[in-house]
This record gives C-alpha cells, sequence and structure tokens, in this order.
C-alpha cells in the first residue's frame, strides 16, 4: 500500500514537471521561431534554455511556497486567536492576560484592569476584544477608570482601532500603546511563548480584491485553455503577413498558462464526514 501510493506520488512529480517543462519550452520556441530561420537550432536554443529557466524557477518555487506556507499560516493562527477573544467574557480576558504577563513580571487584576509593577514603573495592560473596532467610547471608559492613578504606561490591547483613538493618546502625561491583533501577537503572544486555547475556529471572510480577481484569472483550470489558445495563434502564425502580433499574443497565453498551472489556486479538495 504504502510503495503504491509513492509511486503514484512521484509519477504526480514527473508528470507536473514534464508539463512545466513543456509550458515554458513553447514559450521559447515561440520567440525563436520569430528570430531565428532554421528549425534545428530553433529547437536547441528552446531546449537549452528551457533546461536553465526550470532549475531556476523550481529552486525559486520552493523558498517562496515555504515563506508563503509559514506566514499564512500564522496569519490564521492570528485569526484563530482574536476570534477565541472575542467569544470570551471580559474576566476570562483579563485572567488569561494577567498568566501572561505574571510568567515575568508582578502582576493582580484590580477593576477591571491588570496592574503591573515593572522595575518601579507602574503599567496598566487592559484587553477588549469584540466584534466591531475599539472606539473613542471604549478610550474614554478605560480612561476614567485610571484617571486617579499615578501610572507610567497605558497598554490597551484589541482586535482594531479606530483611526481617531491615535489622535487621543497625547493628550495624557503617560504613554499610551494600542496593540491591535498582529502587535499583540508579535510583541506579547510570541514574545512571552502564551496562547490560548483556539476555540471556537472561525473561517475568515474572503473579500473581493485585486488578488481575488487575479486569483479567479490565473486558476489552474485555466492552464488548459491558455494553452490551446497560444498553439492555435502560434500555428496560425504561420498563416498570416503581420505573424508578429499573433507570436506575441501566443506568447503571453503560454505565459498565462505557466502562470495559472504554477499558483495551485482554488483546487483544493474538502472532505467532510456527514454522519461525525
Amino acid at each position: 500500500m504504502v510503495n503504491n501510493c509513492y509511486m503514484k506520488i512521484s509519477l504526480y512529480i514527473i508528470v507536473d514537471n514534464l508539463f512545466k517543462f513543456v509550458l515554458i519550452f513553447l514559450f521559447n520556441l515561440i520567440w525563436c521561431t520569430y528570430f531565428f530561420n532554421r528549425p534545428p537550432q530553433n529547437i536547441m536554443i528552446a531546449t537549452a534554455s528551457t533546461f536553465i529557466v526550470s532549475i531556476l524557477t523550481n529552486k525559486l518555487g520552493l523558498r517562496k511556497k515555504k515563506k508563503q506556507l509559514l506566514k499564512l499560516k500564522e496569519q490564521q493562527r492570528v485569526h484563530d486567536i482574536v476570534s477565541t477573544f472575542i467569544y470570551m467574557t471580559q474576566d476570562e480576558l483579563l485572567n488569561f492576560f494577567r498568566k501572561l504577563a505574571s510568567t515575568k513580571h508582578n502582576c493582580e487584576i484590580k477593576n477591571g484592569y491588570i496592574y503591573i509593577n515593572n522595575n518601579h514603573r507602574t503599567i496598566i495592560l487592559y484587553p477588549l476584544f469584540k466584534p466591531s473596532n475599539f472606539n473613542k467610547d471604549d478610550f474614554v471608559n478605560i480612561i476614567k477608570k485610571i484617571k486617579d492613578l499615578t501610572i507610567n504606561k497605558l497598554v490597551v490591547v484589541s482586535n482594531n482601532f479606530d483611526g481617531e483613538i491615535e489622535s487621543e493618546k497625547n493628550k495624557f502625561s503617560f504613554e499610551i500603546v494600542l496593540l491591535n491583533a498582529k502587535d499583540m501577537y508579535v510583541n506579547l503572544l510570541k514574545k512571552y511563548e502564551f496562547y490560548p486555547e483556539i476555540n471556537p475556529k472561525i473561517k475568515p471572510k474572503v473579500k473581493t480584491s485585486l488578488k481575488t480577481i487575479l486569483t479567479h484569472s490565473f486558476n489552474k483550470k485555466r492552464t488548459k485553455s491558455y494553452l490551446l489558445s497560444a498553439i492555435c495563434l502560434f500555428f496560425a502564425s504561420f498563416f498570416v503577413l503581420y505573424k508578429v502580433y499573433y507570436i506575441a499574443t501566443s506568447c503571453v497565453l503560454v505565459l498565462f498558462a505557466i502562470i495559472s498551472y504554477n499558483s495551485g489556486h482554488n483546487n483544493k479538495v474538502f472532505e467532510l464526514n456527514p454522519f461525525e
């Protein structure tokens, strides 16, 4: 069973790389045909350049995939953590961040905030997570709670902040630090190596953007249509007077086919157990 799986994976890798090679070869051959008049020379140059390009793209592709995978995993983790915090009560949030801060500092919960004593500096940590952005009303409520205290710094942690909050920071004698979801993950959770139990996991909403449009345009399923169109235009260039337009267009279509084939977008297999 294991040997059969290994053979299937190996065969897939071979076919995948062979198809990529053919796409790049066709791209190179189109331009060689335009610039050189001898077919044997065209094939030799196209083959040699294809080998070079294939080796370089494979190396760059592996590096890029590793970086993208790590980045996507971290983005998803931040999203899941924020979703978890949103569904926590305020007492649960305070207890979590108190435990986080207590790994390195002396701290306690007082009147709905976390009081931290760090090298004779008094710091107030106030976590607040909700479906909407942290707004001016939230900020005013926090200030009312701590206005009679002598503190050095106020650290507010939330999923996101309204733009007007930034301008409010300069109105007070103590330092105010606003940590959004990403800043919180980097400067608190990751730094202190202290994470919540993820629950619930919520799938992020898909936003229509330029990236979404490009993802749809260069879907892997479109590889075949781009390639067939390129081949048709390439052969048509032998029978028309202004063949440069046909060659240029077919070249662009082959390039689109290469991008689509390497994108891998929208080719996920969704599995589920209906009765579990």
